[in-house]
């Protein structure tokens, strides 16, 4: 199927806009960075997802080359309905050194409609043309002029919606966010609404914005998805976001759970609640485990009255995983201040003495990672 086209006809009636530069660009970068911020303003204004792969944006590639210092244009090249912005680069690069390569060998440039086969890198003549009066042009007698006032205009102008250069500006005053985050979050009108209606559910502006730009764009990227591809709810995330600032999950099953809302869009509370993901708040239980891990690992006791301090760490991680990860620290006291103290103060501070010092220790320790 790499090389055949295949027609959709229920698209047909579809409204078409056609948007036609002028030729002021240089480079590849530039026209890239001409049309991802052309996109950006139609997906904005709501007028179209502009996703390229799916037919709802297309780009048509007029190019031509002239020797340094000149200030005429040499004969242009179209291609024809380029389909991703990838393809739009090659075929400009592509493009432009065929042409080069002809000048330089003597050879003249026609004026045509290529094709670009962005599989194989090359283009291919589709149709020559001479000029304008090839496409043999002549009114339609149904479509009867309009004329557009310029007051329809303004008044057009003040109704259209808040777009990413005003947006970005409010992010940093509203929410007070870090320009970076700003930046990525506005760079896509869907991750840029995700980000206001979660916010507006659980008003965490920050927490909001690090699942989006940590989190959201790491599975984007493993499943080769786009902002527009979302599907999940900003009440879901909303939920996640409240279970681990209440501590009622730890942040890697914070992280499982949200996968699921990534592909499921499930709840997450529910969730949780069905696989018994939350964390216990249960000394009575946290000390009846770490005395089993005790009992069942004579030697790492030994060791560590023996004076390897790292010893303790076996304790604890059989504790954790006894646990399942479901462990709460008291008092917000994090497993980093734990091993800190375990370093500096273990030889004085914290007999070794029998078995309940040992469980106080990994009580003390506990970790929720």
């Amino acid at each position: 199927m790499d090389d055949t086209s295949l027609v959709d006809y229920n698209r047909s009636g579809v409204p078409l806009v056609e948007i036609v530069s002028e030729p002021d660009m240089r480079s590849a970068e530039e026209v890239i960075a001409y049309l991802e911020k052309l996109r950006m303003i139609v997906q904005y204004l709501g007028a179209s997802d502009c996703k390229l792969q799916e037919g709802s944006m297309r780009a048509d590639v007029n190019l031509s080359v002239r020797e340094v210092g000149s200030d005429q244009f040499g004969t242009r090249t179209e291609m024809k309905n380029l389909n991703s912005f990838k393809a739009i680069a090659h075929a400009i690069e592509g493009e432009r050194q065929r042409q080069i390569e002809l000048i330089e060998e003597g050879k003249q440039v026609v004026q045509e409609t290529r094709r670009w086969d962005d599989n194989k890198e090359h283009s291919y003549a589709m149709r020559s043309k001479e000029d304008a009066q090839d496409y043999r042009y002549f009114p339609e007698p149904d479509l009867v002029p309009i004329v557009i006032s310029d007051e329809w205009i303004e008044k057009i102008k003040s109704q259209q919606p808040e777009l990413r250069t005003e947006k970005l500006e409010r992010y940093k005053e509203q929410f007070d966010i870090p320009q970076y985050d700003a930046e990525i979050i506005t760079g896509s009108k869907k991750m840029a609404d995700l980000f206001e209606a979660t916010t507006a559910i659980c008003e965490k502006p920050k927490k909001v914005a690090n699942w989006l730009i940590g989190e959201t764009f790491r599975l984007m990227k493993d499943n080769g998805m786009e902002p527009e591809d979302l599907t999940f709810s900003p009440e879901n995330l909303a939920k996640l976001i409240d279970l681990a600032e209440a501590g009622t999950i730890n942040s890697s099953v914070a992280k499982d759970v949200f996968k699921q809302i990534f592909q499921e869009d499930i709840d997450p509370e529910k969730y949780v609640e069905e696989h018994g993901l939350k964390m216990v708040n249960d000394e009575g239980a946290l000390r009846e485990t770490a005395a089993k891990v005790i009992a069942d690992n004579p030697q790492a006791v030994a060791d560590f009255k023996g004076g390897k301090e790292k010893a303790i760490g076996a304790l604890l991680g059989q504790t954790m995983r006894a646990m399942k990860g479901e462990s709460k620290p008291r008092n917000g006291e994090s497993g980093a201040a734990g091993v800190v103290k375990i370093k500096f103060d273990l030889p004085v501070r914290i007999p070794v003495n029998g078995t309940d010092t040992f469980i106080d220790l990994i009580l003390k320790l506990r970790l929720i990672y």
